[in-house]
């Protein structure tokens, strides 16, 4: 009997204990949700500089994990070009051993222009993986698809772009890679008399170790960028240009 008392105290304690720890998790996991549902609000504020602004439409919290959905709105001409960003957030209880990952998956918007819709029909523009350390610290993976098209005369053809950078806990430096393994580019003449141009980049790759400048909005750091090959080829018939391994 005294050996069944004691299993069973043990037993009780220790669901006692299980249930203690899930329910700290569980806590855990709901209040780091309304840190990273600041820290969006946080960021869409600081990086809404011109031509670029940022504004968090919705925000549904939960225990384990969120959603979220941004308008990205680009003003570089007379027509805005916005993409709207779907943001799934696992933020507990320990995701794989990080405070929180965030998968933020970018649609051009249906009013976009015509030739920007029809270029990433059925792909996702960009799609954008960050985990979050509990020191705030942060890793993020880029991915743009490759595509081809048509865009105000100029023919296009992407070849896609990836990055890999971090950051640090108060988001104002990067260090990382960024990588466009192709680049063609048609252009026709235009009004002001250029000739039109084949452009052909291949093998393009940027390494950075940049951060804020104290009290300065600029970035100061290291930039290198390394280009396989570089060609034009005027229509004309002139001299075609072709510069190897920058």
């Amino acid at each position: 009997h005294f050996e069944r008392g004691c299993m069973k105290k043990t037993g009780i304690a220790i669901a006692a204990a299980a249930a203690a720890l899930l329910a700290a998790g569980a806590a855990t996991s709901y209040v780091m949700g309304g840190k990273v549902q600041a820290g969006l609000e946080r960021t869409a504020e600081e990086w809404s500089q011109p031509p670029l602004a940022i504004q968090v439409q919705s925000y549904e919290r939960g225990w384990f994990s969120s959603t979220a959905t941004t308008l990205w709105t680009v003003t570089t001409g007379d027509e805005p070009l916005q993409f709207t960003a779907q943001h799934a957030i696992q933020h507990g209880p320990w995701p794989r051993l990080h405070a929180a990952e965030i998968l933020s998956t970018f649609a051009v918007n249906d009013d976009a222009p015509p030739e920007w819709v029809t270029a990433y029909k059925g792909k996702a523009p960009l799609v954008w993986r960050a985990t979050v350390g509990w020191m705030q610290t942060s890793q993020h993976v880029l991915t743009s698809p490759a595509i081809e098209g048509n865009f105000d005369g100029d023919q296009l053809r992407f070849g896609g772009f990836t990055a890999d950078f971090e950051m640090p806990a108060d988001g104002k430096g990067m260090k990382g890679t960024a990588q466009m393994p192709a680049l063609a580019l048609q252009t026709r003449a235009d009004e002001q008399g250029s000739e039109p141009v084949d452009l052909q980049l291949a093998g393009s790759m940027v390494r950075f170790d940049v951060k804020q400048a104290a009290k300065q909005a600029f970035m100061v750091g290291s930039f290198h960028w390394a280009l396989d090959q570089l060609s034009s080829t005027p229509h004309n018939g002139g001299e075609a240009v072709t510069v190897s391994g920058l």
